[in-house]
């Protein structure tokens, strides 16, 4: 039995997209943990490197929404954004971040952190 008042997700790297996309489309997912996850398809656009982002890319899709709407369409749910990387895989300022998903930070429950080497996910995502 499963209590869907409690029913949460987590996507590291290559999986925190889908899993971001899942929260998007089943308002069933209470919170959602994304470590690692890329900044953007405005970013992958816009860069002349890209290394391993093929499995996040939805052909077509920057021409409607961007990973920041998509985050913003889960609000009021919670939201963690963890050590977000470009499409080279290099983290992502936070302050750019910050840019980035300002509409989704307006919904209120948007996190974007940076973890420190001591931090588990369990620690960040449980606070």
């Amino acid at each position: 039995e499963v209590d869907l008042a409690k029913l949460s997700a987590f996507g590291k790297g290559a999986g925190a997209v889908p899993v971001l996309y899942a929260a998007a489309f089943d308002s069933r997912i209470s919170k959602v943990a994304l470590e690692e996850m890329l900044v953007s398809y405005e970013s992958v656009a816009t860069s002349r490197i890209n290394r391993g982002i093929f499995e996040n890319i939805v052909r077509g899709a920057l021409r409607y929404y961007d990973l920041p709407d998509l985050a913003a369409w889960i609000a009021p749910r919670p939201v963690w954004i963890v050590d977000a990387r470009d499409p080279v895989g290099e983290l992502v300022a936070l302050r750019e971040v910050n840019r980035q998903y300002a509409k989704a930070a307006a919904g209120g429950r948007l996190h974007i952190l940076r973890r420190k080497p001591a931090d588990t996910m369990a620690t960040l995502y449980l606070q």
